[in-house]
């Protein structure tokens, strides 16, 4: 209710009612989009309806929301021969962003310490790279598969399944476990088969245009907000 309004009211005695929009949320709102909010005061003077008074037009823009989430599959180790070669760990990784994005896909490995599934990590796998699930089946299909260093153009609110494959070196023995994480990294979209530019968050947010917000939580390896995530996997040998 405006200051004019309530002086109003006080004066006559009228009944002034101030009814507003219905806010606007933007949970899983495409970045970009305008939201427009009115405000509209009914009211009665002397028993008589007046007409209505309308705000102005107040319009704000929906930021990028930048969230990934990288998940082992299955909750396994994988069991191993030494000597073997393409052994398969499996993971999903989702953009949960408002917008497209490029994502990057790096494998580190574990120095000692305990591994996800348990056992102590002793040992490194060898030549460990990435491959996306390219016929959509969850399983490594070698030849068909294909090797990438990045997701491509991944559409908002979808996910694709990502191997780790490497080889065991000879002469590991029963128990011996190799730990591997894999981490995703935000990269602009905007040009097929081409990794864009390292998204980087709005300096000083709330600006008048699309801000970029980093909103990922922690993962294996990587910090909450940080515009990556990660998770990680294990090789036994059995």
């Amino acid at each position: 209710m405006t200051k004019t309004l309530k002086r109003i009211a006080l004066a006559t005695g009228v009944s002034v009612v101030a009814l507003g929009a219905t806010p606007a949320f933007a949970t899983g709102t495409t970045a970009g989009t305008n939201i427009d909010n009115t405000a509209r005061v009914d009211y009665q003077v002397g028993g008589v309806q007046q007409n209505f008074i309308n705000s102005n037009l107040n319009r704000i823009v929906v930021d990028r929301r930048i969230d990934l989430v990288v998940a082992e599959v299955a909750n396994l180790t994988t069991q191993v021969a030494p000597g073997s070669s393409a052994q398969v760990t499996t993971f999903t990784v989702r953009n949960t962003s408002n917008a497209p994005l490029d994502l990057g896909l790096a494998v580190t490995q574990q120095t000692g310490g305990t591994a996800t599934h348990g056992g102590t990590d002793n040992f490194d796998v060898t030549a460990p790279s990435t491959f996306v699930d390219t016929n959509g089946n969850g399983t490594y299909d070698a030849g068909t598969d294909a090797a990438a260093t990045f997701l491509d153009e991944l559409a908002a609110d979808t996910q694709r399944t990502v191997f780790v494959v490497a080889n065991i070196s000879l002469g590991r023995i029963n128990g011996d476990v190799a730990d591997v994480t894999l981490t995703a990294q935000a990269f602009e979209a905007g040009t097929a088969a081409t990794q864009g530019a390292l998204v980087t968050q709005t300096a000083g947010a709330n600006t008048a245009g699309v801000d970029t917000v980093f909103a990922d939580i922690a993962g294996t390896t990587d910090a909450a907000s940080d515009g990556r995530h990660s998770d990680d996997d294990d090789y036994t040998v059995s």
